[in-house]
């Protein structure tokens, strides 16, 4: 355990780093889908769901 906390302080910079390019590209993936989404006669709420995803709780069943 203590070695893992050594590791991570030693890297604390590059973890950093790899955290916030991440969380730019879930950002530029958030924007993208907002835009796309109001975008008029596109977007994926205009397609049209399989009779089986209707429905909250069967996605939550599979998931499971």
């Amino acid at each position: 355990m203590t070695a893992l906390v050594q590791w991570i302080a030693e890297n604390e910079s590059a973890l950093s780093g790899i955290a916030a390019i991440i969380a730019i590209i879930a950002g530029i993936a958030v924007t993208l889908r907002y835009t796309w989404s109001r975008m008029p006669g596109k977007g994926l709420g205009n397609l049209k769901r399989p009779a089986f995803l209707s429905d909250w709780r069967n996605i939550a069943l599979i998931s499971m």
